[in-house]
């Protein structure tokens, strides 16, 4: 599940490796509460079409997200909102810092 560590430096949706990512269907909004207590420097967010890597022994192709693939909606102390502007969907990695 999602985590924050180093003292509340970085905080991701889901691990890299071994774990569902969050579904971003087209034309939706998905909302994730952050642990972090502030409002990130950076957001990154990963897009893949493969939502578990169980399959694929710990492997899984993904991309950075680029315009309206994730588009940030809005970013708080406690919350980031991202919208698929498209009709494709997709499993998505959120990292904050």
């Amino acid at each position: 599940g999602a985590a924050a560590g180093a003292a509340s430096r970085t905080w991701q949706s889901a691990p890299w490796q071994n774990a569902r990512w969050t579904s971003l269907p087209g034309q939706t909004r998905v909302r994730m509460e952050h642990g972090l207590g502030r409002v990130p420097d950076s957001v990154e967010i990963y897009l893949s079409f493969e939502k578990d890597d169980s399959d694929r022994e710990g492997t899984r192709s993904s991309f950075l997200a680029a315009g309206d693939l994730a588009r940030i909606s809005e970013v708080t102390d406690s919350t980031i909102t991202i919208k698929n502007h498209t009709e494709q969907p997709f499993c998505l990695r959120v990292v904050l810092q």
